[in-house]
């Protein structure tokens, strides 16, 4: 009776720490004032210790009054796992995804600047190691603030297979942050695609005057392939490819193959109910993803270069274009370079579906999931039945919260 009497209730709850990690709310103290009437009509409502959130909550759900919390604390306190909840802040997120794919390029695309201009790695497979660690670095730097997708692909693949394990959100809230991550990750391949053009330009220009290539030309995207991708591989033109030995359509296959082995692996690895690694060995996972993307690249570099990354190809692409590639870089000497777009695209989901539809299905999950999502099934319905008001047992005292991280 006295809640519904108060229009407007100012709630300020005091939280307490428990030695399990727990949060509870140890004591509210409130300022309730009536809407209508003024301050005449002013009625305080004072709380004892242990008015628990969840009971304020039912009340404004059932639309009894509206409460304004202040909940003062430097933590990020979970909410109900339906809700949108970030990793950590947005900006976090995508200031991580960025730099993760700028190590990418500077790993990666850089031992393919050393290869090509200089010589200095002795065959494909220590490009491919190169590219391997530098895949492995960046997931390393970047898994705890973003989950370290690093990769339109995957960002893609986790939004459609596991949305809300990832995003911590589901339907137009994740779409949204799912963009977002695009746009951090070629915000960080164009950076390091200028950093290795400034690192790298004299060489390459060198290069370009040894072997009589004219930028922008017929034949520059031998140079030009340290920055973007090409079918077949210009470095292995002739010998013992020709041009057309490796049609569009058949790139767009290779590059949707080889994206759907990847995203296989990651989704494999990072599966709840695969028991392989166990809790200790979880931080060998970016080192088994980075020695996937490392044998990859040793088959099909060959083939298209291996991207299996549109973030990767396209950001680095721009740069070319802007320093005199032009037509050569876009739209590339057959307009082919949509197919490291769209064929990672495709083969990202398609790998991510294969992983977690099939995969161990006849496992039971883990009670605590280990791909990051908050708990067990049965913690989510317990906490939603308090929230709702459906549960007077022990935990209606005390919900156990967790923050949310996503491991690759």
């Amino acid at each position: 009776q006295q809640l519904s009497e108060t229009k407007c209730l100012k709630v300020v709850c005091s939280l307490e720490k428990c030695s399990d990690g727990a949060f509870i709310t140890s004591a509210c103290r409130s300022d309730g004032n009536g809407g209508e009437g003024g301050g005449n009509s002013r009625d305080s409502y004072d709380h004892q210790e242990g008015l628990h959130l969840e009971k304020l909550r039912r009340a404004l759900l059932a639309g009894i009054l509206q409460i304004n919390f202040e909940i003062r604390i430097d933590l990020c306190i979970p909410v109900p796992h339906t809700l949108c909840m970030p990793l950590v802040s947005p900006s976090n997120n995508l200031s991580s995804e960025a730099l993760g794919t700028f190590i990418i390029v500077i790993f990666g695309v850089g031992s393919v600047n050393t290869a090509v201009t200089t010589g200095a790695q002795a065959g494909l497979w220590q490009v491919a190691v190169v590219w391997g660690f530098g895949v492995t670095i960046a997931i390393l730097c970047t898994a705890e603030a973003s989950g370290a997708h690093l990769n339109p692909a995957v960002t893609l693949a986790f939004l459609l297979v596991r949305q809300e394990a990832s995003f911590g959100c589901r339907g137009r809230n994740a779409s949204i942050k799912a963009l977002l991550y695009v746009v951090a990750q070629m915000a960080g391949a164009i950076i390091g695609g200028v950093v290795n053009l400034a690192l790298f330009g004299e060489t390459i220009a060198a290069f370009e005057r040894m072997n009589n290539i004219e930028r922008g030309a017929n034949g520059s995207e031998r140079s030009a392939m340290v920055f973007g991708e090409y079918y077949p591989n210009p470095g292995f033109s002739g010998s013992p490819f020709k041009a057309g030995d490796v049609s569009t359509f058949q790139a767009m296959c290779i590059e949707a193959w080889g994206t759907c082995v990847l995203c296989f692996v990651i989704f494999m690895l990072t599966h709840p109910r695969n028991p392989v690694l166990g809790e200790k060995n979880r931080p060998m996972v970016p080192y088994f993803i980075g020695f996937t993307v490392a044998s990859l690249i040793s088959l099909y570099a060959p083939l298209t270069q291996a991207g299996w990354n549109p973030a990767r190809d396209f950001g680095p692409r721009l740069v070319a274009a802007a320093a005199g590639w032009g037509r050569i870089a876009i739209p590339g000497p057959r307009g082919g370079f949509w197919v490291y777009i769209v064929g990672p695209l495709i083969g990202g989901p398609i790998g991510a579906f294969l992983a977690d539809a099939f995969a161990f299905a006849s496992l039971p999950e883990k009670a605590e999931v280990r791909s990051g999502r908050r708990g067990s099934e049965e913690k989510h319905r317990t906490e939603r039945k308090i929230l709702q008001g459906e549960d007077s047992g022990p935990n209606h005292q005390r919900i156990a919260m967790k923050p949310r991280v996503q491991h690759v």
